[in-house]
């Protein structure tokens, strides 16, 4: 072999290896440069934004105050004791005043609250649905007894004031005003009464007073 040819093939060889050296600089040198810029990319692509949880508004019910009629007698139970020398009979209507008073009136008047269903030695001996209960004393012990119910009036109105019922003007109403529509004999049955918005029942003697709202 010549030493031209040798020459030749170390040249030949010499220009292959900077080549393949060349060429894998450059691809290091590729992948250098690459490399950090996807780095924020890929953060960019998994950061996510903050978010802000707002609970829904909220609706409050308001609460209802319907305040239901009376179904059993406002004044039942109640009980006065004064001494007196006041002559009643039964069916005859009073009026109580302040410090125990009492004093006849006409039925069905503007003053009547209530009607002598009954004159017993001593409450006990009431019916236990009448209304109220006068007790006439004498040097603080009882001597007789009125049994009293309110003066239902059919058309006319009421006040059913726990304590302190009333005739009302049906034309004034007032917190806790009714209107007597009927007065039913011989039942104790509320739905007896139709129409009417309510009933005041009386179990001992059996008849229910029908009311209406006013």
């Amino acid at each position: 072999m010549s030493r031209q040819r040798v020459r030749a093939g170390i040249t030949l060889a010499a220009f292959m290896v900077g080549t393949g050296l060349a060429a894998t600089l450059v691809v290091v040198a590729a992948l250098s440069m690459s490399g950090p810029a996807e780095e924020p990319a890929a953060a960019a692509q998994t950061a996510t934004a903050p978010t802000t949880s707002t609970p829904p508004p909220t609706t409050e019910e308001l609460p209802t105050t319907t305040e239901p009629l009376p179904t059993t007698s406002a004044m039942r139970g109640a009980s006065n004791k004064s001494a007196t020398s006041l002559q009643v009979s039964i069916g005859d209507c009073v009026q109580l005043g302040g410090a125990g008073g009492i004093d006849k009136t006409a039925c069905g008047s503007p003053n009547s609250v209530y009607r002598v269903i009954e004159k017993a030695p001593a409450n006990a001996a009431c019916p236990t649905d009448a209304d109220h209960t006068y007790n006439e004393t004498l040097h603080g012990a009882a001597q007789a007894a009125l049994c009293l119910d309110i003066d239902w009036v059919v058309g006319g109105c009421m006040e059913l004031t726990p304590g302190n019922p009333k005739r009302l003007d049906c034309a004034a109403p007032a917190p806790g005003a009714v209107r007597v529509i009927d007065i039913k004999q011989n039942t104790v049955d509320v739905n007896a009464c139709g129409s009417a918005d309510s009933g005041i029942v009386y179990q001992q003697r059996h008849f229910v007073v029908c009311v209406a709202r006013l």
